[in-house]
């Protein structure tokens, strides 16, 4: 048993000096690209993850040091990424088809020095060194001597084509980063979350007469980032309405759905379709040149303008027909009905007559 517990605390401890003697990631925290590399305001604390909601940039202090160890360590290195979907790790570049890409800042200067410590200590023993500032794609040599630590700002941005409804994680390592030359932990990693932008899409009021059909709906946008409109989309919303041509007079929903997109979620908002009743139609009933008369008893006069073949429809106001017949003589027979307003439809004209 004492065997036992002598091996594990060598094995232990012989880990743990593997781990110092390694170069570590540390402390992290996320700016806002709106600031020199002294002055940019802090997005949150220190070791928190954030959200992000556009394409805009954002920067990353990092903090790496090599601590309790004779051996310096010199290392031509570069940013990484990966979704904590997979954990495949990609290289930060200028490649619009990733999902980060390094991003020019009216701030900061490429290849410039960390000059002032931003970040407590990992290792209150090691040293403080100025490190580097990125902000454009490629390499930067990552040198420590014994107890030395650095402080790195990457500004970087998501691009377009980026799932937004992903956490990234962030580190630095050599040109193959299967190696781990730089000892991280997965849950200690600096996190980004990216959330997608919520995109109101609102169906716009429409109206039409009675018995015709439904005009071209449309939409209106609201919550575009980034300077984007519609064309961005995945996949356009379509809208739907229960309205026909038989439909009463009344207010119908139109209702937009089925909008996708790898950016923007979505939040609809139903519009108004209102069939307006036969008083709202063209009032063409005085065009006695065609139908008369207006008021009518029995009998109501077509003209012979009107083809002789002609089908007549009658609806009352409600738009239900109650009368269906050919022009017979070049008159219609009305006494069938009750006395009130009707409309009259002859092909695609249309008429108000009030029947006594």
């Amino acid at each position: 048993m004492k065997r036992l517990l002598l091996s594990t605390m060598v094995l232990l401890a012989f880990t743990v000096n593997e781990i110092w003697a390694t170069p570590s990631h540390g402390h992290y925290r996320w700016r806002n690209d709106n600031g020199t590399e002294a002055t940019a305001t802090w997005k949150a604390d220190e070791n928190v993850a954030v959200t992000q909601s556009n394409e805009g940039n954002i920067r990353l202090r990092l903090e790496l040091y090599h601590y309790s160890s004779a051996t310096e360590f010199s290392k031509v290195c570069y940013l990484y990424y990966a979704s904590l979907i997979d954990t495949v790790w990609h290289q930060v570049t200028d490649n619009a088809a990733n999902a980060f890409v390094f991003s020019e800042s009216e701030n900061i200067t490429n290849g410039g020095a960390t000059v002032s410590t931003r970040l407590k200590s990992s290792n209150v023993s090691c040293t403080n060194q100025a490190g580097l500032i990125r902000e454009a794609q490629g390499a930067f040599l990552v040198s420590f001597e014994q107890d030395q630590r650095k402080e790195y700002e990457f500004c970087v941005k998501p691009t377009p084509g980026t799932d937004f409804s992903q956490t990234f994680i962030f580190r630095v390592e050599d040109e193959n980063v299967a190696s781990a030359d730089f000892w991280y932990s997965l849950d200690a990693s600096p996190k980004l979350q990216l959330e997608k932008p919520v995109l109101t899409v609102t169906a716009d009021n429409a109206s039409r007469p009675q018995g015709q059909e439904n005009p071209e709906f449309t939409l209106t946008y609201s919550g575009f980032v980034d300077g984007d409109d519609e064309s961005v989309l995945d996949q356009s919303p379509e809208l739907i309405c229960s309205a026909n041509t038989s439909s009463v007079p009344g207010q119908y929903d139109i209702v937009p759905y089925n909008a996708e997109d790898n950016k923007y979620a979505f939040n609809y908002v139903t519009g108004k379709l209102t069939v307006t009743a036969p008083s709202g139609i063209e009032d063409k009933s005085l065009e006695k040149s065609l139908v008369y008369p207006n008021p009518v008893r029995d009998y109501l006069t077509v003209s012979d303008q009107v083809d002789k073949d002609a089908v007549v429809r009658i609806s009352d106001l409600s738009g239900r027909v109650v009368l269906e017949q050919k022009i017979i003589n070049k008159s219609i027979n009305l006494q069938s009905l009750q006395k009130g307003i009707y409309i009259v439809r002859i092909n695609d004209t249309v008429y108000k007559i009030n029947k006594e």
